[in-house]
């Protein structure tokens, strides 16, 4: 489906990297943008069980929590070691599988996968940036490909506040170091793919003169 759009098009969605050269395709254009991966899990686990300011959660969503998996904290879900917070879960290196791709090496936690990840990122993302700077990330990007992000700083700063505003997962009660310590130390793959997308960044915006 991708191949087939016209040039030059825009593919959003959430999918694993797809290298398309295996199949004798022309390689798209990837970018991304990554968030602290401990910030990022404190997000989706409230967003899972609140949703977002103005938004009505699913009716999906809300079946698959009971009443006390909703009424549990991060905190208390990193001490017992609860299936969303534990070294073993399906998300223990979400990052890094992203990135990774679909390889078979992909499929299990191992610094070969993270080593695929960074070779992925290098060779074919322009730019992944770095959700604590965002307003960066659209420099950089108006740089990069002008042709589909020419003005998107200026166009982003004219509805900032609205857009932060929305996003703001609900109910959500800040962890304690301990908890956050904890779960680094659960994420350390994926802060090791994190920590080379910012390295990478930063020099980007260098490159570019993006302050």
């Amino acid at each position: 489906m991708v191949d087939r759009l016209p040039t030059p098009s825009i593919y959003d969605k959430h999918i694993f990297f797809v290298d398309f050269q295996q199949f004798g395709l022309a390689q798209p254009v990837y970018i991304n943008l990554v968030r602290d991966p401990v910030e990022q899990r404190i997000s989706d686990y409230y967003y899972m069980r609140f949703g977002r300011h103005g938004e009505n959660q699913t009716a999906q969503q809300r079946q698959r929590r009971t009443e006390k998996e909703r009424a549990q904290t991060f905190d208390e879900c990193v001490f017992n070691n609860l299936w969303e917070c534990n070294a073993s879960g399906a998300k223990r290196f979400l990052m890094t599988q992203f990135f990774c791709g679909q390889d078979s090496i992909c499929m299990e936690p191992s610094q070969a996968a993270v080593e695929k990840a960074k070779e992925n990122i290098r060779r074919h993302y322009a730019v992944v940036g770095v959700l604590e700077e965002f307003s960066s990330f659209l420099k950089v990007l108006e740089v990069v490909m002008p042709q589909f992000f020419r003005g998107a700083h200026h166009t982003w700063r004219g509805i900032e506040s609205q857009q932060m505003e929305y996003q703001k997962t609900t109910n959500k009660r800040p962890p304690s170091v301990k908890a956050r310590t904890i779960m680094r130390q659960r994420l350390q793959l994926d802060y090791q793919v994190y920590d080379f997308i910012k390295e990478r960044f930063h020099m980007q915006k260098t490159q570019h003169g993006v302050i």
